[in-house]
C-alpha cells in the first residue's frame, strides 16, 4: 500500500507542476495546455447472491487531467485520481487516458468524453464473510477444515481495468471553463471467494463536476 500511495502522490505532484508551467490566460478553446480538475459521485448496483454486502455501493472521487488541446473540438490527456467506495471502505487511485470532444465552438457546448485506465488498490477494504451469521462456531470450523483454511476469507476489492464514457455540457468562462456531466462507468471488482479470484464489472452511474484550466 505504501508503494502505491507514493506513486499516486508523485503523479499528483507532477500534475500540479505541469499545470503551473503550462497554464495560460488565453481562451480555453485554443490549442495548448489542457487541464481538468473534476469531482464525481456515483451509485453502484451489485447483486451478490449469498453475500452479506449491501446490494449497492456509493462512491466519491476527485481527479486531475493533464493534457493537450489539439483543436477547439478535441483534447487528450493523462489523468490520476482518488476514489472512495463506502460499502467496501475501499480507497483506489485510478490512472487513465482521457479523451474529450466538444461538439460546438461556442461559450456553451455539449461534450463527450472517455476515460480508459486502471484502478490501483490502496487499502485492504472491508472483508466479507459469507453466511457467517447462519453458521454455528462448530459449522464454521468444519467449513474452514473442508476448504483448507480459506472459508471466511472472501473479500471484495475495486481494482483493475475500468472504462468510463460520459456526456455533459461545458460552459466557457474566459480563461477557464466549467463542466457538468453524467457518466456510465464500468469498474472492475475482484471477488475473493473461497476457491478463486473472480473479476466482476458492476455498472455505475456518476455525476461529474469539473473546472478546466
Amino acid at each position: 500500500m505504501k508503494t502505491n500511495l507514493r506513486i499516486f502522490l508523485i503523479l499528483l505532484t507532477t500534475c500540479a507542476f505541469f499545470h503551473d508551467v503550462n497554464a495560460q490566460s488565453k481562451d480555453s478553446s485554443e490549442k495548448g495546455y489542457y487541464g481538468v480538475l473534476e469531482v464525481s459521485g456515483g451509485y453502484i448496483y451489485k447483486n451478490l447472491i449469498g453475500s452479506i454486502q449491501a446490494p449497492y455501493d456509493l462512491m466519491l472521487g476527485a481527479s486531475y487531467v493533464n493534457g493537450y488541446r489539439f483543436s477547439p473540438h478535441f483534447a487528450m490527456g493523462i489523468g490520476a485520481g482518488l476514489n472512495y467506495y463506502f460499502d467496501n471502505q475501499q480507497i483506489t487511485a485510478p490512472i487513465y487516458l482521457h479523451l474529450n470532444a466538444d461538439i460546438l465552438k461556442r461559450a456553451v457546448t455539449p461534450y463527450i468524453a472517455l476515460n480508459l485506465g486502471y484502478n490501483i488498490q490502496l487499502n485492504g477494504g472491508k472483508y466479507n464473510y459469507p453466511f457467517k451469521d447462519a453458521l454455528t462456531p462448530e459449522q464454521m470450523q468444519e467449513e474452514i477444515i473442508k476448504t483448507d483454511g480459506k472459508f471466511g476469507s472472501g473479500s471484495y476489492h475495486y481494482r483493475g481495468f475500468f472504462a468510463e464514457p460520459s456526456v455533459g455540457v461545458r460552459f466557457n468562462c474566459g480563461s477557464k471553463r466549467a463542466n457538468v456531466g453524467i457518466s456510465y462507468a464500468f469498474d472492475g471488482e475482484i471477488d475473493r471467494t473461497t476457491d478463486a479470484y473472480r473479476m466482476r464489472y458492476f455498472p455505475q452511474v456518476r455525476i461529474k463536476f469539473g473546472v478546466e484550466f
